[in-house]
């Protein structure tokens, strides 16, 4: 625990860099809210918390992956999103000092900030700027939940595919040609609402195009080979958008067709 941000690491304080609902806060304002908060390295499988719970932190993701899901009255498990750098995890609970109403785990090793839940309450009726903040992160938040959803569980299984390896590419930003998966290929397969098999199948029709299927990695077989996957949400992250560069400015969706643009 700690009683502020000087009793942070430099690289602590750094990494605290990311978060967006940080941004513009006076040092007074940083002090308060962490005030008896930690920076913590979570396992894979950790369970944060448990639909039902009392919120007694708020999470905030400095680096990894948690999935968040729901049990059904049969036991079968529903992934609902899955949040990685800079997301907060299910804040409305929070905000709301409600119940959790999802569960969180961590889907691959975490670095999590967790802040007294009565210490985010305080910090928001007494700074303006960190309730905006927070208003502003909670709202993109469902709004990527939504455009998820869509993409989800309205497109077929080589969209939503497409889709998802399009998101990491332009998320990831590192490498042109690469996408590195973040976690395992069982998880991705049912965060896109599809069996493991009908993964595999789909992931065999990429290979009769040119993508290299890896462990943890695809290799693309040029630049802009995802480009046919384009939606609005991905369109916002792209360099390239609004561009002549740019090979599908109408984000027309490929559907069942991996269409390779020169």
């Amino acid at each position: 625990m700690t009683d502020g941000l000087d009793n942070f690491t430099r690289k602590q304080q750094q990494a605290l860099e990311i978060l967006p609902v940080l941004k513009g806060l006076s040092e007074k304002t940083l002090h308060d809210l962490f005030k008896g908060s930690s920076i913590d390295v979570h396992k894979k499988s950790k369970d944060l918390f448990m639909e039902g719970e009392h919120p007694n932190h708020l999470h905030m993701i400095i680096d990894g992956w948690v999935k968040l899901y729901k049990i059904n009255s049969s036991g079968e498990e529903t992934i609902v999103q899955m949040l990685s750098k800079g997301d907060m995890v299910a804040e409305s609970a929070v905000f709301l000092n409600a119940p959790f109403p999802i569960s969180a785990q961590v889907a691959k090793e975490a670095e999590i900030l967790s802040i007294p839940s009565s210490g985010v309450r305080n910090v928001i009726s007494s700074d303006n700027n960190f309730a905006v903040n927070l208003l502003s992160a909670m709202s993109q938040h469902s709004q990527h939940l939504i455009q998820g959803v869509e993409s989800i569980r309205l497109k077929s299984a080589t969209e939503r595919v497409g889709w998802f390896l399009l998101k990491l590419l332009l998320e990831q930003g590192r490498v042109p040609d690469m996408v590195e998966l973040p976690y395992d290929k069982s998880l991705i397969a049912s965060y896109l609402d599809m069996k493991p098999e009908t993964f595999s199948r789909t992931l065999k029709k990429f290979k009769q195009k040119g993508f290299e299927i890896r462990k943890d990695a695809v290799i693309l077989p040029q630049v802009k080979a995802l480009c046919g996957f384009c939606d609005s949400d991905a369109a916002g992250m792209c360099s390239r958008h609004g561009t002549p560069d740019c090979p599908n400015p109408d984000c027309i969706s490929s559907k069942d067709e991996i269409i390779l643009y020169d």
